[in-house]
């Protein structure tokens, strides 16, 4: 995704490209508390948009989703959409027992 993004001419220093991210949850409290990010784009696909937006929002980040490419997944789109809905149960509960600076 990163060359994608560098071929339409994206400039290097606009990217934060989380390597170690293991959850949304994760990536988006580390781009508040360590990067300091107010307003984000996130490159994603449509599954994982709108959990994305929910996220940045509970961390105070002002987020749009651009979502890419062709995303016709054929046989695997009821996989993908059953495993976002059970992702967005998760992301609910996450913000729901956040008892931090955060916890609105």
């Amino acid at each position: 995704m990163e060359n994608q993004l560098l071929a339409k001419d994206v400039p290097e220093h606009a990217l934060i490209l989380d390597f170690d991210g293991n959850s949304t949850w994760d990536s988006l409290r580390k781009a508040k508390e360590s990067y300091h990010l107010n307003s984000i784009i996130i490159v994603t696909d449509r599954f994982h948009a709108s959990r994305a937006i929910y996220l940045a929002r509970h961390f105070h980040i002002d987020a749009v989703a651009f979502c890419y490419g062709d995303e016709s997944f054929g046989f695997w789109s009821l996989r993908y959409e059953i495993r976002e809905s059970l992702a967005r149960v998760k992301a609910f509960s996450q913000v729901l027992m956040d008892n931090d600076e955060y916890a609105q």
